[in-house]
């Protein structure tokens, strides 16, 4: 009975043993090692000075080069693995653990810019004495990236295992089996990238300004409040600008500088009034400040959050070409506008209306457009839509402080304007270009 025992038991752990030994999954070894930090970015190098001057007869010599970037620091070298100790005579296929990837390179850091200048001048005659030298830095170069790390390696690539088992009708005759099993390097870590290099600098440029004009008195972009503008007009100035090359024939020998610059060639200014038309004065919105802009001769003036109507013109009594009015017909303050409130359904049949309430009462004043969609119910839980699509204006009427939506009017067949009804209402209220929307829901049995 033991000798039988025993038997089944060497059986059963040799199966066992055959059955996991020919497994192809492999088990690592050691420690993978760890990969390197990345290289630092270079800096960037500083920028050439800024200077504003006049010419004279007298020789002037401007350095304005910008400061080369920095190089980029290296990537680190990743470590090796770690403990490879490779087990020996295993029921199990062997996997080395990976060295570490090597760390990228730092980029180099962007040249300066060289420096700009502005020239006042009498005479183009006079630049000749004026040296200008203003070029781009060059970028720093990209480090190296840092060495990767060296996989364990197996001192024993192949072994084999001979398992047995026993049966037959007398006795015990043996059934073996060979298992061969493999043991692989571990993968050794890449080499960090090389960073890339800093890009060079832009040459510097040149502005000529001929007196006695001068580019500080421009005011092209202004910001003033409401109350200070009804009461003072506002005088906006804008420089124009033109574009030329050949800088270098003007110069002094030895310039290093953009050969093409810019001129300033007049200044043109615009007044701008403000017409205070609407219902309650500018006092009341004092905490509200107009953008006012002239670009390329244009006058625009906005206010950002407050709701307006508003237009400009030419102004009719006027001392000169440039004077500009801005009239406001209506002002509204953002929170008095979109306190809408859903007050349902009313009436029945063709007069079946749908009627949102605004508590303000603007409804006369802010135009409103109105998308539905009505939906009826025809089994338990399944609805059918009947009408989708923004609502004619014929069919949303304004009446006192309410939009009312006359839904028995539209296209939906009588016998689907009672019963349990599902309506969807999205709600946009416009104003020059300003807009809010607004959405509702309900559900009710007429």
């Amino acid at each position: 009975m033991r000798a039988s025992l025993r038997l089944k038991f060497w059986v059963i752990l040799s199966v066992c043993a055959v059955f996991f030994g020919a497994s192809a999954e492999a088990y690592e070894f050691g420690s993978s090692g760890r990969s390197g930090r990345w290289g630092d970015p270079g800096r960037r190098g500083r920028d050439g000075s800024d200077i504003e001057i006049s010419a004279s007869t007298h020789t002037q010599v401007f350095r304005l080069e910008g400061e080369n970037g920095y190089d980029g620091g290296a990537g680190e070298s990743a470590e090796h693995a770690m403990a490879c100790y490779q087990p020996q005579g295993g029921d199990w296929n062997l996997q080395g653990a990976s060295g570490g990837e090597g760390g990228q390179g730092g980029g180099g850091g962007a040249g300066g810019r060289g420096g700009d200048a502005v020239i006042h001048y009498d005479d183009l005659s006079d630049l000749k004495s004026i040296v200008v030298y203003a070029p781009g830095a060059v970028g720093g170069r990209g480090a190296s990236g840092g060495y990767g790390g060296q996989g364990c390696i197996c001192t024993q690539s192949f072994w084999t295992k001979v398992y047995c088992n026993y049966g037959g009708w007398r006795g015990h005759y043996p059934n073996c089996r060979s298992v061969y099993y493999n043991c692989y390097d571990g993968r050794n870590g890449q080499v960090g990238s090389t960073g890339l290099n800093g890009m060079s600098g832009r040459m510097g440029t040149v502005t000529l300004v001929q007196n006695p004009k001068s580019i500080s008195d421009e005011r092209a972009l202004i910001s003033v409040g409401l109350a200070d503008f009804s009461h003072a007009d506002q005088v906006l100035v804008e420089n124009l600008w033109a574009e030329h090359t050949g800088l270098h024939e003007l110069l002094g020998s030895g310039s290093f500088v953009s050969d093409s610059y810019r001129e300033l060639i007049e200044q043109e200014a615009q007044s701008v009034r403000l017409d205070w038309r609407a219902s309650r004065p500018a006092e009341y919105f004092a905490e509200y400040f107009a953008q006012l802009a002239l670009k390329k001769g244009q006058v625009s003036v906005e206010i950002p959050d407050l709701w307006t109507i508003s237009y400009m013109a030419s102004a009719v009594h006027s001392s000169g070409p440039n004077q500009k009015v801005w009239t406001v017909e209506r002002a509204y303050k953002p929170q008095e506008v979109g306190s809408l409130a859903d007050l349902g359904f009313t009436s029945q049949g063709a007069d079946l209306r749908y009627t949102i309430r605004d508590s303000n009462a603007l409804s006369p004043l802010i135009p409103a457009s109105v998308h539905l969609i009505y939906k009826t119910r025809f089994f338990f839980f399944f609805w059918r839509t009947k009408y989708e699509g923004v609502v004619p204006t014929e069919f949303l009427t304004e009446e006192g402080s309410d939009y009312v939506v006359h839904v028995g009017r539209l296209p939906i067949d009588l016998d689907d304007l009672e019963g349990p009804v599902k309506a969807y209402l999205h709600v946009t209220l416009s104003l020059d270009k300003k807009s809010l929307e607004r959405h509702f829901e309900r559900k009710a049995k007429l």
